[in-house]
């Protein structure tokens, strides 16, 4: 997903942010739902709110791209 999205972004320190704001807050699995991303999300919301908003909206992001590829 960093790669389709790279061309669109102004500076390349954004592709840096994705990847570490998705290693950090996430780990490779398989089925993924909504109480996954909530245990993900939840412990750090009100610690990191700035760093949790981007990181939904970057899962978003990464899940809309998996459904529309299949």
């Amino acid at each position: 997903m960093i790669k389709l999205r790279r061309p669109t972004w102004s500076n390349i320190k954004h592709a840096d942010q994705w990847r570490n704001n998705l290693a950090a807050c996430s780990n490779p699995v398989g089925d993924v739902d909504s109480s996954d991303m909530l245990a993900i999300l939840t412990p750090i919301w009100t610690v990191k709110s700035e760093t949790v908003s981007r990181v939904r909206q970057r899962m978003e992001t990464v899940f809309d791209g998996v459904v529309a590829q299949g």
